[in-house]
């Protein structure tokens, strides 16, 4: 019986790394390991992260929360102007020329038309 051994090819393999350094870009936490690179930087580790600790820690890598919080601003303050803008519209209204009578009665340009040429 006849065994096919393959050999590796030489000086196609990336270069081994024994004392690879990761580091915990969270806490801090440096880890030694073997790898074909020489250093890894990760966001969370089981040092920090809540399964192995227990404890919520909220790590708000990409800006999500805070960009959130700055579009729930933005739109409580376009609620506030759109409020103001209907105040405004609502006090427009009441003072409004064309009131004959008595102040809840509003007339069109049509009726204020017809009344002033029933006046004369």
């Amino acid at each position: 019986m006849v065994y096919n051994l393959q050999v590796m090819k030489k000086e196609i393999h990336p270069k081994y790394h024994k004392d690879a350094n990761i580091r915990c870009m969270s806490c801090g936490t440096e880890y030694e390991i073997g790898s074909t690179k020489e250093s890894y930087s990760v966001a969370i580790c089981s040092k920090c992260h809540p399964f192995y600790t227990g404890e919520q820690v909220i790590i708000d890598t990409a800006n999500k929360i805070s960009t959130f919080k700055e579009r729930q601003s933005k739109t409580e303050e376009l609620k506030k102007r759109m409020a103001d803008i209907e105040k405004k519209r609502e006090e427009r209204k009441k003072q409004k020329v064309g009131v004959i009578g008595s102040d809840d009665k509003r007339l069109s340009l049509k009726d204020l038309l017809k009344a002033k040429s029933a006046k004369k």
